[in-house]
């Protein structure tokens, strides 16, 4: 029987490749997905590898030439196409995709970090379907992680010092990035679900057991710390530091305790979390399990918080603190708990003795339960009128000893349901009674009384590179709960107003604070670098509650939205009384609909069918938008890394031909070989070097020292007759001596009549500070290019190389690095010199002059009239000494930056940074191997232009 010859034919076969949805602690569905666990993000930063690992699962089952094809799905993020393989087979495709998905899984496993991925057979390209959202921020950090390794990888010595030394600059710049995140802020009054609404948040995107775990696999608790270090050695020995929980790393690096020992420090303010309350996980398992049903059947249900307080109108203070709760994200569940010192309480207790003689409101029935709690006093007006100033309240025994303190919670790391619970239950305590029993009853109030600040690290991805601030509600009636919140309004960048039904309606007291705030004057003045966020959370209305049959009725939302957003633009408009409206684009105005969306994702079933089903309900819950809108802001706002990463490279990549030939540049590096002449030469030149540091040191201390402090001082001396007449046509308006609260309140009104618009002092003092760091830098820059420049002359005079134009060759060199590592005495990201960082010293600077010389004197004096004379007699100090606060804060700052730019300017070596990447340039040019590392260096480059915003993966 003759064979058959033919060749059999072959057919096509697309496969696609999703990142799959998982679900967290509580058994729902995650929106968010790290980078590093992406297959989108494995094809693009390592396609070779991927494409190994989906050439041999193929080969297994017949599959070959596989390409791969991409999809996008419109929706503005590249990154949500979805990604397809497309093989040659002669055999037919059955039950061989079983064992495809398990060799590919398992072959991803081992190669990266991809665990969760869904493969499936499908007809065209056309079949899209949704996949988890990955951050822009871990996207770009991600990336640039990858380039540092890739570049680690280049070990040709010629420039390897360069490799280094760019490496360096990027991680530093990552380490900056994670340890300054963008600060959004949760306001609205009490009563509109902050605390819900943040819990279903972090519900939703908790890493799960199996991430908790793998995170925390290397934590070091402070007990395994080894021997008996201090806490400077611990900060220095950078395995254990990076190891340590994050509240840990950050109480030791900003209280100045390195001479004290490591361990009895910790011993003394950290405690492990315990879980021990069975009963109640079953509690909380059973309520995450009834949240499907309010999609499936339009079911209520009562869920346990699961973490934050869940805080109630009736007995305000009795049920909320009245600080800030910051919340950042962290590998492992921590906590932070700060209290007042005993000054800052007997300044806020004192404002009921000033009010003795007034009518009583809700802000003093508040204030009688704090100074209850916090005092042993029988408060009656009798008590009250024997106090003449507030150092004279005593605090009960109780109080004392927590005035001052820092507590610390850490979770052990293995068990994030445990962990979690535990920490639920001392902020809790921190909320709301625990106990029946009185004596306990005592305790809790005097804890809650005594709590400044509430700082919380939780393993939620929507927490990547941002704090979210939960803050008191606004109408609280405490004045110390609004201190809170304009405090808080200063520093952060983005606002999340809740409201009801929409900000056109939202109290006039939420107007007010968000209109009166440093936010809004910021975000005025560069709206490109805040935004404001409008939500309106409507859930608790019956009216506003959808299940699976109310698909319309959500549709209709969108066309309401659009009218409520014109509205709110409007509103706003008017009250900021803007002709252009040029803060239109930081804006976002949605409607969320949090209970809806967690049910959804609660729903049973496979996570990636359970979104597709579901997609169109979800478009219109406002919670992935918000999402989106979050990650988009920050990274916005983050600096631009890969740009500076891209020039680095450029540089090194193309360097241009020097005037050294290869033989010369080898008879050069065979000189600085010689023992004699590294004993000699390279230690007098780091010697010489070492100098001109001291010199730019001691030149940049004297100039805030001397010259800029002369020069403010001139400035403030001008002020002091104005604003004595201010104070003679203001004081009129300081009707209560409450007035002069050190803490809180008034300062502004009082700022004002005391400094006056001092806004254009700001501008002039940042133009002196830069002018005079600029010459400083400049000096030492003319004298180290000085410096080089002569030592490589007098070694080619030696070697007979007069010919080479040594300055020329110094500067081609290094003049573009020098002026890179200068830079970082001004900083990048974390602590920098600009405008305005300087305009925060100089408010800070003018409020510690006016609490020292204006208000903490004038209300000791318990009368008002009284206390108008000393803060009239006290105008000329609280002016002429602002710039002492200025000058030493700013002499502060100067610490920082100073270390930065020495470790910029100096190798481990101890010889200058220059110096090793100009003997680098010598040794390139020595073994003439520059289209080697070039193509090595242009591979990295193409990574680093790779963005999630515009990303062609089809390239």
């Amino acid at each position: 029987m003759a064979h058959n010859t033919k060749k059999a034919k072959l057919s096509k076969v697309l496969i696609r490749l999703c990142d799959a949805f998982t679900r967290t602690d509580g058994n729902i569905i995650c929106p968010l997905i790290k980078a590093e666990s992406s297959v989108r993000v494995l094809y693009k930063l390592k396609e070779k590898v991927l494409y190994k690992a989906v050439q041999e699962a193929g080969a297994g089952i017949g599959f070959t030439d596989p390409t791969f094809l991409w999809k996008s799905a419109a929706t503005g993020r590249e990154m949500d196409g979805n990604l397809f393989l497309e093989y040659s087979t002669s055999q037919r495709f059955n039950d061989n995709l079983k064992q495809y998905r398990e060799t590919l899984a398992r072959n991803l496993k081992e190669v990266s970090k991809v665990k969760h991925i869904l493969i499936d057979k499908v007809e065209d390209t056309d079949d899209i379907i949704p996949q988890p959202i990955i951050s822009e921020m871990d996207f770009e950090m991600h990336k640039l992680e990858f380039c540092c390794k890739e570049l680690a990888k280049i070990n040709d010595p010629d420039i390897k010092d360069a490799i280094d030394d760019s490496v360096g600059k990027v991680r530093e710049n990552l380490e900056e990035v994670k340890k300054r995140p963008t600060k959004i802020a949760v306001l609205s009054q009490n009563g509109k679900g902050k605390s819900f609404f943040l819990n279903l948040l972090l519900l939703m995107t908790s890493d799960n057991e199996e991430e908790y775990r793998e995170n925390n696999r290397k934590l070091l608790l402070p007990e395994h710390i080894p021997e008996d270090p201090t806490v400077a050695e611990v900060m220095q020995l950078k395995d254990h530091f990076d190891n340590l929980p994050d509240v840990v790393k950050s109480f030791i690096g900003t209280n100045n305790m390195e001479s004290k020992k490591f361990k009895p420090l910790m011993r003394s303010i950290c405690q492990n979390l315990y879980f021990d309350d069975f009963q109640d996980l079953g509690t909380e398992n059973a309520s995450f399990r009834s949240i499907p049903a309010y999609f499936t059947e339009k079911k209520m249900f009562q869920m346990e918080p699961y973490l934050l307080a869940q805080k109630t109108i009736e007995k305000c203070y009795e049920s909320t603190t009245k600080c800030n709760v910051h919340l950042r994200y962290g590998t492992v569940y921590q906590l932070k708990v700060e209290y007042f010192s005993a000054k800052e309480l007997q300044i806020q207790l004192f404002e009921l003795v000033s009010k003795k003689n007034e009518t009583e409101n809700t802000s003093d029935t508040c204030l009688k339960a704090r100074f209850a709690a916090l005092t042993n006093y029988d408060i009656s007006d009798d008590c009250l009128k024997s106090i003449k100033s507030y150092e004279e309240i005593n605090l009960s025994e109780k109080t004392k000893q927590l005035v001052g303190k820092t507590e610390l919670y850490i979770g052990g790391g293995k068990d994030s349901a445990k962990d979690r619970l535990a920490l639920k239950k001392i902020l809790s305590g921190l909320a709301s009674s625990q106990d029946e029993d009185d004596s306990d009853e005592e305790t809790w109030k005097c804890r809650v009384a005594a709590v400044k600040e509430i700082v919380v690290y939780i393993p939620s991805k929507i927490l990547y590179n941002k704090e979210i601030m939960e803050m008191p509600g606004s109408d609280d009636s405490d004045s110390l709960a609004k201190h809170f919140i304009e405090k808080a309004l200063e520093k952060v960048e983005g606002i999340c107003l809740m409201s009801e039904y929409g900000f056109k309606i939202v109290e006039k007291e939420i107007k007010a604070i968000l209109l009166q705030s440093e936010f809004t004057e910021a975000w005025k003045k560069n709206p490109e670098l805040y935004a404001l966020m409008l939500l309106s959370y409507s859930e608790k209305d019956f009216n506003y509650h959808f299940g699976k049959d109310d698909l319309i009725k959500m549709k209709n939302l969108e066309v309401i939205g659009i009218k409520r957003k014109s509205k709110e633009l409007e509103e706003l408009k008017n009250l900021l009384a803007m002709d252009s409206f040029s803060v239109e684009q930081s804006i976002f105005s949605t409607l969320v609909l949090p209970v809806l969306h967690t049910s959804i994702h609660a729903q049973e079933g496979q996570s990636n069918t359970v979104i597709a089903e579901n997609a169109e309900f979800l478009k219109y819950t406002g919670i992935q938008n918000l999402i989106v809108k979050l990650d988009t802001f920050v990274s916005t706002r983050a600096p631009k890394h890969s740009l500076e990463l891209k020039n680095q490279l450029s540089r090194l990549s193309e360097r241009q031909c020097r005037e050294l030939t290869p033989d010369e540049a080898k008879s050069v590096l065979q000189l600085y070989r010689k023992k004699e002449v590294k004993d000699t030469r390279i230690n007098a030149l780091a010697r010489n070097h070492q100098d001109l540091c001291c010199s730019l040191k001691k030149q940049l201390t004297d100039m805030y020292k001397k010259t800029l402090h002369t020069k403010v001082d001139l400035l403030l001396v001008k002020t002091v007759e104005e604003a004595k007449k201010r104070w003679e046509t203001s004081q009129y308006e300081i009707k209560k001596i409450e007035m002069f609260n050190p803490m809180y309140r008034h300062k502004g009104k009082l700022s004002k009549i005391i400094f006056g618009d001092l806004a254009s002092h700001k501008a002039e003092i940042f133009k002196i500070l830069m002018e005079e760091i600029d010459r400083a830098l400049g000096v030492y820059k003319n004298g180290f290019i000085t410096l080089l420049t002569e030592e490589l002359k007098e070694s080619l005079t030696i070697l007979k190389l007069e010919h080479v134009d040594s300055e020329a060759f110094v500067k081609q060199t290094i003049e573009e690095p020098l002026a890179e590592a200068l830079e970082w005495y001004k900083g990048k990201q974390k602590m920098p010199i600009v405008e305005k960082k300087i305009s925060e010293f100089w408010e800070n600077s003018k409020r510690e002059s006016l609490i020292k010389y204006i208000l903490e004197p004038a209300y000791k004096q318990n009368d008002l009239d009284r206390a108008k004379e000393k803060a009239n007699q006290n105008i000329s100090k609280a002016l002429n000494n602002t710039s002492e606060y200025l000058i030493e804060e700013l002499l502060d700052l100067h610490d920082i930056r100073w270390k930065s730019l020495t470790s910029h300017l100096n190798s481990r070596k101890r010889t200058p940074q220059m110096w090793n990447i100009l003997i680098g340039r010598i040794k390139s040019i020595s073994t003439n191997t520059e289209d080697g590392v070039n193509v090595a260096l242009f591979n990295v480059l193409k990574l680093v232009n790779i963005t999630q915003k515009n990303i062609d993966l089809e390239s």
